[in-house]
């Protein structure tokens, strides 16, 4: 973020919205407000968009460059999370937002709700907006279910509707290959498609295990079990195509991030991961090398 001091009509604060992946999912059961309780570790990675944002004496002015974005601008979550903190805020500014889409829309990555996010803490900014970090997650709850971790960044547990957030010092230490197939898929449509074993005793996914696998002391392939999968490879077949050849290429663990259908693996070699990345790419399906992004270095970049 640029860290300008008293903005002015021509200042322009820019930001990062990383994508994340998720390190396992369990769906324990369906709540009575129709939404599913689940747990989850949420891993932040440096694949991001790029937005920039100049104050505007009135409205919002939204343009998108890059890849395509679903939908009218109109219900798009950046201008959603615009005019949520401008009635929290009771802020009648307005801004000119550039959006620059790198991260596949509608692939699990959480692209939309990181953008969300980051428009959150850019606006509060440049609007300067009197609201505590606390009213600020009491506002991304309402754009979606897991904005509040992009708002925090780095490695998280989630719980409930995948909206209540303990953020974590352990980050993974691994290089990840993300794929991404060409279908699409809503997360909607996903969970109404799933067929949960819906047994509130089973636990699965716990904080100490995943520091237990990240640490080398139990197999990591074991905590990456996503309960969503199942119902997401029945609309797209290639899920199970690119773990496998992920698998192929020496991956240390496989698995799908959220409602799919995009997939990683997981290397502790980098150049091992690089050669992964070009013989995948080679198929012609869009690959990316990824880091985690700890939370030290997400606040780092977010706070002015």
């Amino acid at each position: 973020m640029v860290r300008d001091r008293g903005l002015t009509m021509t200042d322009e604060i820019r930001v990062r919205a990383y994508a994340k992946v998720n390190l396992g999912l369990e769906v324990l059961r369906r709540r009575s407000d129709g939404f599913h309780e689940l747990r989850t570790f949420f891993q932040m990675i440096d694949w991001h968009d790029e937005l920039r944002f100049q104050p505007a004496a009135s409205g919002l002015h939204l343009r998108i460059s890059g890849l395509r974005v679903p939908g009218g601008k109109r219900e798009n979550l950046v201008l959603r999370a615009a005019r949520a903190l401008r009635r929290a805020g009771t802020s009648r500014r307005g801004a000119q937002i550039l959006l620059c889409k790198r991260v596949p829309p509608g692939t699990g990555l959480g692209g939309g709700s990181s953008d969300a996010a980051a428009t959150l803490l850019a606006l509060r900014r440049l609007w300067s907006v009197p609201l505590s970090f606390a009213g600020l997650v009491a506002v991304a709850r309402e754009l979606g279910a897991d904005v509040p971790f992009f708002l925090s960044g780095g490695a998280a547990f989630a719980a409930g509707r995948g909206d209540r957030i303990r953020p974590l010092r352990t980050v993974l230490d691994r290089r990840l290959v993300v794929v991404c197939p060409r279908a699409r898929l809503a997360t909607g449509t996903v969970f109404e498609a799933g067929s949960f074993r819906l047994t509130p005793g089973r636990v699965r996914i716990r904080i100490g295990r995943l520091k237990e696998a990240l640490s080398g002391r139990s197999e990591l392939a074991d905590l990456l079990r996503n309960d969503l999968e199942e119902a997401a490879v029945r609309s797209c077949p290639e899920i199970a195509v690119w773990k496998r050849r992920l698998a192929e290429t020496g991956a240390e663990a496989v698995a799908m991030t959220g409602s799919g259908p995009a997939v990683y693996g997981l290397y502790s070699d980098r150049g091992r991961a690089e050669e992964a990345a070009v013989r995948l790419e080679a198929e012609g399906v869009v690959v990316r090398i990824a880091a985690p992004v700890s939370r030290d270095r997400f606040r780092g970049e977010m706070e002015p």
